[in-house]
């Protein structure tokens, strides 16, 4: 089948964890979830996200459990409140040490929690429709970080790597269960990933540059 290449080209303004538009609160201690995992049922979530994201369709797991409530000082958010009242048990996405959770919202959104590691163990989420995660992913986040830039974010299925250039060159990234989570040495440029069907590509040099200078 012929591949059909969309480009997308998003300015993600600001040096916050999380991606503009979204709500970000940071927090110096989460409150942990029950640590127990829930029923083990899948997801009640809107048909188009477990259609596009297979982590959402699966069973829960002990992983999924430790994702932390928002904080009270995140619950001053308007946003955050409004997403927390609608939303679906989460699923932990990404390698294994990531602190990232994809959590369905209603009917329409989807939310990616982040949560921080000592000695910074803030909390931060970033939502999106859900009809543009399911076709085009979506950048939960990235910023400045020891040791170089660091960027976060949820694909649909059938995305195995996602492929970042930057100053330096390319970095390939595995993606686990929906999800990525990588630091890189140098400023990224553009992330890009594909299917047999489709390619996507976001820019990121204005957003970075507006950062870095």
């Amino acid at each position: 089948m012929t591949t059909r290449r969309r480009r997308f080209v998003a300015l993600i303004a600001g040096c916050a964890a999380l991606a503009a538009g979204t709500a970000a609160v940071s927090a110096a201690s989460p409150t942990p979830r029950d640590a127990t995992p829930d029923d083990g049922a899948p997801v009640a979530a809107a048909s188009i996200l477990q259609e596009a994201f297979a982590v959402l369709r699966r069973q829960s797991v002990e992983a999924d459990a430790t994702a932390p409530l928002p904080p009270e000082s995140a619950l001053q958010s308007a946003n955050v409140r409004e997403t927390q009242a609608a939303a679906g048990d989460p699923r932990h996405i990404g390698p294994a040490d990531s602190g990232l959770y994809v959590v369905p919202v209603a009917e329409d959104r989807v939310c990616v929690d982040e949560v921080g590691k000592p000695p910074m163990p803030r909390w931060g989420r970033s939502c999106g429709l859900a009809r543009d995660a399911a076709s085009g992913g979506m950048i939960a986040g990235f910023e400045l970080a020891p040791g170089g830039f660091r960027l976060r974010g949820l694909v649909p299925d059938g995305v195995g790597t996602i492929v970042i250039s930057s100053d330096g060159g390319t970095h390939t990234v595995p993606v686990v269960d929906n999800g990525y989570a990588v630091l890189i040495p140098d400023s990224p440029t553009r992330v890009t990933w594909k299917t047999d069907e489709t390619m996507r590509e976001v820019d990121l040099s204005a957003a970075v540059a507006s950062i870095t200078r």
